[in-house]
């Protein structure tokens, strides 16, 4: 398992759940774990998952399938977040398009957080049509119930 679930087996995963939904409510004080747990989990995904949050002008996550597509994913540790306008700007101007040139196979852009605000639909509608990628969100708690749904019978 990736170094963010070790330590769990199937039969304690229920306690790192409850960590990593306690992580997407933290704020600042655990989003750097949200942000690696949330590559442990992409890992388990079968992606090729690698923290990128630490560095400058950098998503949190960036993930690659073995489908030769890839993806940004930025996790947001509130419990109702809406795209500002700075993270909307940094996901067109610095995220997407580095990791686009880097490896030119980048399919989607994803957020990651407990919940999100009533205008997040148009909010990745936006990004997506300025940056001609795909955008998505999911709840934490939808993402641990994909991965159980993964582990209970891969794809």
């Amino acid at each position: 398992m990736g170094e963010a679930l070790d330590g769990f087996r199937p039969d304690t995963f229920s306690m790192f759940e409850a960590s990593y939904l306690n992580m997407a409510i933290s704020g600042t004080e655990l989003a750097t774990e949200f942000e690696i747990a949330t590559k442990g989990i992409f890992e388990q995904l079968d992606f090729r998952a690698t923290h990128v949050g630490n560095i400058p002008l950098n998503p949190d996550v960036f993930a690659e399938s073995p489908l030769n597509y890839s993806g940004v994913i930025d996790t947001k540790a509130y419990r109702n977040y809406s795209i500002t306008n700075d993270h909307r700007n940094r996901m067109i101007n610095n995220y997407i398009p580095t990791y686009q040139s880097r490896y030119g196979n980048v399919q989607f852009f994803m957020y990651v957080g407990d919940g999100f605000g009533s205008n997040i639909d148009s909010q990745i509608q936006n990004i997506a049509q300025r940056t001609e990628v795909n955008g998505c969100v999911i709840t934490a708690r939808n993402l641990i119930r994909l991965l159980k749904l993964m582990i209970k019978s891969p794809i």
